[in-house]
């Protein structure tokens, strides 16, 4: 593995590959809010970043994509999306591999927008469930049974029974069957 190709573009913030330079080490504010030059001195603040809660869904989804996604840049050298800003089309910066193994590391933007498509195409994005300035592991908003059986999503007396009886609602989580290997294709069991 090489740094400067497969890790920089997404552990740093404003990583030129051409120069070796990057803004900020680590994931800072514009990495999902953009550059923040035209934002400091600013006196509209808010009119001057990307908020991604007012992007459409796909574009929000997209913010999170640049790093939680398996594909090389456009000229086939990253392991990223050289060029990309909040905001943009993704497409635009990136192949994406359409094939991954469930589970893969960073990955989950691929499995979400190639296996989990209903999820993508209703509005759940990465927002819908993580929170990203959480800080925590995962940062889920809620534990996993409150996120996905919210009345926004699956209430549970709309789940289909069996296997989803108030017993095995109680026992067992979501993600056993519907995210295993921590897949974001939001799978039915049986299928692949």
């Amino acid at each position: 593995m090489d740094a400067k190709k497969d890790c920089l573009g997404c552990h740093t913030t404003g990583y030129d590959p051409a120069k070796g330079t990057w803004v900020a080490e680590d994931v800072t504010c514009e990495m999902c809010h953009g550059p923040g030059s035209v934002h400091a001195g600013a006196t509209d603040k808010l009119g001057t970043i990307v908020r991604a809660q007012q992007l459409p869904p796909g574009r929000q989804a997209m913010v999170c994509g640049r790093c939680h996604s398996q594909g090389t840049s456009k000229d086939g050298q990253y392991t990223f999306p050289v060029g990309f800003t909040p905001g943009d089309d993704l497409d635009q910066f990136f192949n994406f591999k359409k094939d991954v193994p469930k589970g893969a590391m960073n990955a989950q933007y691929n499995e979400m927008r190639f296996g989990g498509g209903k999820h993508l195409a209703a509005g759940v994005v990465c927002t819908t469930c993580h929170d990203p300035h959480g800080g925590a592991t995962m940062a889920l908003r809620q534990p996993v049974p409150q996120l996905c059986m919210s009345e926004k999503c699956h209430p549970s007396g709309k789940l289909k029974a069996p296997p989803h009886t108030e017993q095995v609602l109680k026992s067992v989580s979501c993600v056993m069957c519907h995210m295993p290997s921590d897949s974001h294709a939001f799978l039915t069991p049986g299928t692949k």
